[in-house]
């Protein structure tokens, strides 16, 4: 049996939360997903931040990978300090509010979830959703024996 590799967060940090994330960089690989599911998804982590640490990039927070909201092509990121010199696989958010929800629950709820989520924000803040990333806190060995834990963030 692996030992278990699930990021230890405080999630009461991220459920219900505003931020401002203009100037915000993040170093980003493509991924692949499947009806919004990412495929590989340990194996890119792993290639990310070590990709990262050999380019001599410091992050911001290493536990948080976001995955890209998307059907199909996405991408996986973290945060890092914005490097002296341009980079193509990096990019800085421009202005808009982040919003970050936690999710606990069966995978097959989670787009249903997002749907809600985008829905209430445009509600709330006469702004649509422009862009979904899910952080996914579990590891490729608890992903199926528990309910899935995740991180929503919206900016609208």
């Amino acid at each position: 049996m692996s030992k278990c590799r699930c990021p230890k967060i405080d999630t009461a940090q991220y459920d219900g939360k505003s931020e401002d994330w203009e100037n915000k960089c993040f170093y980003f690989h493509p991924i692949n997903n499947l009806m919004h599911k990412p495929m590989g998804l340990e194996e890119k982590r792993i290639a990310l931040k070590k990709e990262i640490i050999e380019r001599r990039y410091d992050f911001i927070d290493d536990k948080m990978v976001l995955c890209e909201w998307t059907p199909f092509k996405g991408r996986i990121m973290m945060n890092i300090k914005k490097p002296e010199k341009y980079d193509e696989n990096f990019f800085i958010f421009d202005q808009g509010e982040v919003y970050s929800f936690v999710f606990k629950g069966k995978s097959s709820k989670l787009k249903q979830e997002i749907s809600d989520r985008c829905s209430q924000m445009e509600l709330e803040h006469s702004l649509p959703a422009q862009k979904v990333w899910v952080w996914h806190l579990h590891c490729k060995e608890c992903a199926k024996a528990k309910d899935n834990l995740a991180v929503i963030f919206i900016k609208t």
